[in-house]
């Protein structure tokens, strides 16, 4: 949600201030996948279907610097 809020709001959070020590918010987040591919909402839980898919979409935004939504309000209507 951190990572989804940022985009939102305009802000990378991949640069330079969201870095520590450890990394940034995407470093975070992939503590928290699985070995079988998928995410838990506890570090070192049993996999999770809402975990996965939250983190999916943090994920696909951060890649594409852009959330779902604003991605979704891009696409023209069917006529």
């Amino acid at each position: 949600m951190v990572i989804q809020a940022l985009i939102s709001l305009g802000i990378d959070p991949g640069g330079s201030e969201w870095k520590k020590k450890g990394g940034g918010p995407a470093d975070a987040l992939l503590k928290y996948q699985r070995p079988d591919g998928a995410f838990s909402h506890i570090n070192g839980g049993k996999s999770n279907i809402m975990a996965t898919q939250q983190a999916l979409l943090a994920l696909g935004d951060f890649m594409d610097k852009e959330n779902v939504y604003q991605r979704l309000m891009k696409k023209k209507p069917v006529r």
